[in-house]
């Protein structure tokens, strides 16, 4: 009886076990896949993601409670963890998120990312497998870097893998990449030196090489910079040989890379299959497997006592690599840029910034340049200088154009703005069949002293990688905006102080708080997207979270733990470069530094209490149950979702609503779709007038609000809810709430403008012409409300060309209410500009740009009566417009109104087409009054949509001309 007990009891525990092994099997699995699919980035993947993370996790605890083992908190990462969950849970409970469908989703990423780190935590105690975890990973890394080369090839197709000439692969964002190769590339180094067979040594240094190699043609300029401040630390806190095979390994991996990089930036640099970029990475894996292998073979004939010559190379290799890198700054070549085989024009350029300018200075450009153009109608080259000031802002302040095959030296006098503070040069060529070379360039004083010579072309190193270099700057483009994003993120912060906003706030919360325009749905910043998600509560986590990481570091330095070291130099490499962009909303990326972080030894832990908390699987299967349940239901909502947005592009209405209707059922906090099937409820409850759909309709866009209290497309969807059945007053208030909801976007005002004009055209159709005037004129409060928004903005905010339009035609029609022969004219007008519209302040009138100005002189002032332009006797200069619409073939009228103490025989009138033999359309020499007209007709093969005015002034005196309004009326229809 006992031997049979017996036996059972080991049939049990043999099949527990094997439960076991599939259940970390399927981890690895687990682990294994999330960057091949974008990353996890985006919503379908994460919630496939979710269910199988909680399905695995309940069969986790089947597992334990069969092991009859509890789920053990003993470690500080345990309770941030689970304190990180609580924190995105109180903004939901307390009714304060920005998006309760983001704040959910959220919510359920940090419960996911929990579940997985307890699970990896659990079974890397036993070596095995932690060693198996840490090798899913290398191997996730290189399977991800190998398809972005392959991509790069040519010869594996996949959507966004290689973006302009940087790789960005399955994530389909370089940046990103970059930052997980670079993590992945420590722990691909710490499986190396531990190992001890060689096959397993050249299969873990040549995936740390495939990884390197993948990480350097990203062209991720954060994660340069980062990675050799963490290589550097990573060095110097290893113990002394395996220090010294970690400058050995840099060395190896670098020098094949460094040979690569000229000829496969070309590579990368040009569409379709490349046989040759194939070869080149295959000889440079080659070299790197043969470097790899001599430096073993002497290494292990070294005895320890021998070392000293291994430091004696590496203190020559140093040298070497100084004297490498200085020479690959300095030795230059002529540039040449060729277009001699192409068949269109293609801009072929490069850009060389100049610092130290100062601004209302003189200097000189000098270069000599040998250019070959084939058709003399199409220039050789062309040598650009901009003016950049302190927000990167760029403005043209000379540009040369070769003649005919011009050739010699040439000198360009620069005269820079009041706001230089640098210059950027740019060489150009366009035109096929051209040729250019340019040889030593640089700039000079206006007395003749030489400041700088301009380095044109570097003969080591790709230019791909020197612009990447000369645009690390803190006044660089992408910077600027970001610190932006930073500041406004703070602002946000300081407006939801404790528990945050809930998940995914920044992008609704952002459009309201940002200081100058921009549209972006991620903060670019971990910590700043956590405190503005979380609050206090969650920076104050987060802060622990790194200095627990550091506390690791000091101990496992101490105790020469290089697991430890690793793992953790891995993790806070990826937390440096997280402090410049989003890794972090990648939720493979967020799995992948908890996995780490479950692979650290932490049995020297800081603890909370004396005991251990331990937590019965049956108890935690009571969460995880219904958080399964949630994330199958929003997962049908989001397939719903997809089916309805296919019905509707389809055609499908009906099919579309009851989709929607489900999607609804299936994910009720998701406000995109009650607004989507609002919107269907409400055009077929008008069309058959039934009350009760629209009813509902209304139900749908009042959760919509609820749910998202910041999102404007709701705000607008329920806006034309009301204006369609009637409820101006509502819809009004719902306007104000949009302008307040995003003050920056012009498409908000465009919304305003368009409300208010049809609530205006509605009165007018039903004869309330006093109503209806009254609304006109609130449209045309967008000019003082983004005036208004201008004075305080860092960067202005614009009327767009589908508000300017409206906006003048409604000038005009409230300038002629009692003017029943202008007002016949209304539907004639194919243009129409009044000249005292100036909402950027600039005295540039909306619509239109300075034309044949230098130095961008402003010679125009926006007036209450319309625009002045002055000028200098014996000069051209004047305004042109933005393009508009004029029918080919077509007679025109073009009334121009002057202010009457205007110098008329000053102003000319030039109207052009951009397209057709003849771009000229008409030229209005003279003027015969101040308010004057005359015709003219379009060319038989112009485009619609390209034209545009000049308003030139002649320069015949110095005296004014100011310009009221001018429009064109078509005359005759062909």
């Amino acid at each position: 009886m006992g031997s049979k007990t017996s036996r059972k009891r080991e049939m049990s525990k043999k099949d527990n076990k094997t439960f076991g092994l599939v259940i970390f099997s399927l981890l690895c699995v687990l682990i294994f896949y999330p960057p091949f699919f974008r990353g996890l980035f985006f919503p379908r993947a994460t919630l496939i993601t979710h269910i199988l993370s909680f399905s695995l996790f309940l069969s986790y605890l089947i597992y334990k409670r069969l092991q009859d083992e509890k789920i053990e908190l003993t470690s500080v990462f345990d309770y941030i963890g689970l304190l990180l969950i609580i924190a995105y849970a109180l903004p939901i409970i307390f009714g304060q998120w920005a998006n309760l469908r983001d704040a959910i989703g959220e919510l359920l990423r940090y419960i996911n990312v929990f579940v997985v780190y307890l699970m990896v935590k659990d079974f890397a105690k036993e070596e095995k497998y932690k060693k198996a975890i840490l090798n899913t990973l290398v191997a996730s890394g290189v399977a991800v870097s190998l398809i972005g080369l392959l991509a790069a090839f040519g010869y594996f197709s996949l959507a966004d893998a290689v973006l302009g000439n940087r790789i960005s692969s399955t994530f389909q964002y370089p940046n990103t990449l970059a930052a997980f190769t670079m993590t992945l590339f420590f722990i691909a180094f710490y499986l190396l030196n531990e190992s001890n067979k060689t096959w397993q040594k050249t299969l873990y240094s040549v995936s740390g090489f495939i990884m390197f190699f993948t990480f350097i043609f990203t062209f991720s300029r954060g994660a340069w910079l980062l990675f050799p401040i963490f290589a550097l630390a990573f060095i110097i806190l290893l113990p002394g040989k395996a220090r010294i095979n970690g400058i050995l390994y840099l060395i190896i991996v670098g020098v094949p890379s460094l040979i690569a990089m000229q000829p496969f930036t070309t590579i990368l640099s040009n569409d379709g299959a490349s046989l040759k970029g194939l070869l080149i990475f295959i000889a440079s894996l080659g070299l790197f497997t043969i470097l790899f292998n001599v430096i073993e073979y002497i290494k292990n004939k070294l005895a320890d006592t021998h070392y000293k010559y291994i430091y004696i190379f590496l203190g020559g290799t140093a040298l070497v690599a100084a004297a490498f890198i200085v020479a690959a700054l300095n030795i230059t070549q002529p540039l040449v840029l060729d277009n001699t085989a192409v068949k269109e024009n293609i801009y072929n350029q490069i850009i060389r910034p100049i610092a130290n300018v100062m601004p209302n200075e003189s200097y000189v450009l000098n270069f000599n340049v040998d250019g070959i153009n084939n058709d003399e109608n199409n220039w050789p080259w062309q040598v650009t200088v901009a003016s950049i000031n302190d927000k990167n802002e760029r403005s043209t302040i000379i540009q040369r154009r070769g003649e005919a095959n011009e050739s010699g030296e040439i000198l360009l006098d620069i005269e820079t703005l009041e706001d230089t503070s640098g210059i950027a040069v740019y060489f150009t060529v366009l035109y096929p069949n051209t040729k250019a070379t340019f040889y030593d360039a640089a700039l000079y004083s206006s007395i003749g002293e030489k400041l700088q010579e301009i380095k044109l072309s570097y003969k080591y190193i790709p230019e791909a990688i020197v612009y990447r270099i000369h645009s690390i700057s803190i006044a660089e483009h992408s910077s600027t905006t970001r610190i932006t994003y930073y500041k406004d993120g703070i602002e946000i912060f300081k407006n939801h102080p404790i528990i945050g906003a809930g998940g995914g706030a920044w992008k609704s919360l952002y459009p309201k708080y940002q200081s100058e325009p921009y549209n972006t749905t991620e903060a670019h910043n971990y910590f700043i997207q956590t405190m503005v998600e979380v609050g206090t509560l969650g920076l104050f986590l987060l802060i622990t979270l790194l200095l627990t990481l550091l506390y690791y570091l000091y101990f496992a330095v101490k105790n020469k733990q290089f697991l430890s070291m690793t793992v953790i130099i891995a993790t806070l490499s990826l937390f440096a470069h997280s402090f410049l962009d989003f890794n972090f909303s990648f939720l493979s990326i967020m799995l992948t530094v908890w996995v780490i972080i479950g692979c650290l030894d932490t049995k020297e832990s800081i603890k909370f209490a004396k005991k251990e908390v331990k937590i019965p699987a049956v108890l935690v299967s009571i969460f995880v149950l219904p958080l399964l349940i949630l994330s199958i239901s929003l997962y049908s909502g989001q397939r719903n979702g997809d089916l309805a947005i296919n019905d509707i592009n389809s055609g499908n209405v009906i099919e579309a609503q009851e989709h929607f209707q489900r999607a609804v059922k299936r994910d009720p906090f998701r406000e995109t779709y009650r607004l989507d099937l609002a919107n269907i409820l409400t055009n077929v409850g008008i069309q058959k007038n039934d009350n009760q759909l629209l009813e509902e309709a209304k139900s749908h866009y009042s959760k919509a609000i609820k749910h998202a209290p910041y999102n404007n497309i709701a705000y607008a969807g329920a806006t034309n809810y009301y204006l369609m059945t009637g409820d101006f007053e509502k819809a009004f208030n719902l306007i104000d709430k949009i302008l307040i909801n995003a003050p920056l976007r012009e498409d908000t005002y465009e919304f305003k403008l368009n409300s208010y004009l049809a609530v205006g055209n509605f009165y007018m159709e039903n004869g309330l012409k006093h109503l209806g005037e009254e609304m006109y004129e609130k449209a045309l409060e967008v000019i003082d409300n983004i005036t208004d928004v201008n004075k305080t903005s860092k960067k202005p905010i614009y009327i767009t060309n589908n508000s300017l339009q409206p906006i003048n035609r409604t000038k005009y029609f409230l300038n002629s209410s009692d003017d029943m022969l202008k007002l016949q004219n209304l539907n004639n007008i194919a243009y129409i500009s009044y000249f005292n519209i100036d909402i950027v302040g600039n005295n540039i009138p909306e619509g239109w740009r300075l034309w044949n100005t230098p130095n961008h002189e402003k010679n125009t002032t926006v007036v209450a009566s319309g625009m002045e332009i002055n000028n200098i006797e014996g000069q051209r200069r004047g305004i042109f417009s933005y393009d508009f619409s004029l029918q080919p073939n077509t007679q025109y009228t073009v009334e121009l109104e002057l202010s009457d103490n205007s110098i008329i025989e000053n102003a000319r009138v030039w109207i052009y087409s951009r397209s057709g033999e003849t771009l000229l359309q008409h030229r209005q020499d003279s003027l015969e009054d101040y308010t004057t007209s005359f015709e003219f007709t379009t060319a038989e093969d112009i485009e619609p949509g390209n034209q545009y005015f000049i308003i030139e002034h002649k320069g015949i005196s110095n005296g004014l001309i100011i310009i009221n309004s001018i429009q064109i009326l078509q005359q005759d229809y062909n």
